[in-house]
């Protein structure tokens, strides 16, 4: 899990859940359940937690990040576009309805 609090120093930390590291699978790293409370929105806190997720999942082995997305959700589908996530075309069946999936290669740079 990567996260923000306010106050913290560094863009994005990881804290371990149960002891067990995330793992990288088929060369993709998935993010699941992103949310920014309303008053910190349009400060960069999501562009650094998504570097820093990036960081961690390239030095994981992962090629790409991916997410779903319900399909009325404009302003996150907005928000990932300018992160560089574009659609595959797959929609994912989930309990509230389909996602699209979005992807995003990750330079080879990254956490090099």
């Amino acid at each position: 899990m990567l996260l923000r609090e306010d106050g913290d120093a560094e863009p994005g930390r990881h804290a371990e859940s149960a002891g067990e590291m995330p793992s990288v699978c088929a060369g993709r790293a998935d993010v699941v359940a992103v949310y920014v409370h309303p008053r910190h929105r349009g400060v960069g806190i999501l562009d650094s937690l998504f570097e820093a997720a990036a960081e961690f999942a390239a030095l994981r082995g992962a090629s790409a990040l991916t997410l779903d997305v319900h399909p009325e959700n404009e302003r996150a589908q907005r928000a990932y576009r300018r992160l560089g996530f574009a659609p595959t075309g797959v929609t994912v069946p989930s309990a509230i309805g389909r996602h699209i999936e979005m992807r995003r290669a990750l330079d080879a740079r990254v956490g090099a």
